[in-house]
């Protein structure tokens, strides 16, 4: 083909290429980020994940195998989810982009039910009473 061109699109200081699936090169996954790192074990914790690569419609979230619900990717660097029930200890958190098949690894804590202290400064009752 004489006179073809090709068009690049930089997104993040990083030039992506034109592909013959998805019309774009897809940029690495990552996760970066993951706040709170520990929630309870009955699930419920919003979670907000930092990183690259996430893609709106085509990103899966996982923790311990079971889905996040109310996954929501807010740009190719941020998105949330709501952790599901699961087992005391740490276990993987796994972000996987559906479109190429990339996947990448974090850790999240999920506490026993009684440990956590909702953000109240601890569980025993106490205070500065008078």
């Amino acid at each position: 083909m004489i006179g073809a061109a090709i068009l690049l699109a930089c997104s993040g200081g990083e030039v992506q290429k034109p592909d013959r699936e998805t019309g774009w090169e897809l940029g690495p996954l990552s996760v970066t980020e993951v706040e709170p790192a520990e929630g309870g074990e009955g699930g419920g914790t919003a979670l907000a994940i930092g990183g690259e690569g996430f893609v709106e419609g085509g990103t899966e979230v996982s923790i311990d195998g079971a889905v996040c619900g109310e996954l929501s990717v807010h740009s190719a660097e941020s998105l949330s989810c709501v952790t599901p029930p699961g087992s005391p200890g740490e276990v993987a958190l796994r972000v996987s982009r559906l479109e190429d098949g990339a996947t990448t690894t974090a850790s999240f804590t999920y506490l026993a039910e009684g440990a956590t202290d909702g953000g109240t400064g601890g569980t025993d009752g106490g205070g500065t009473g008078g």
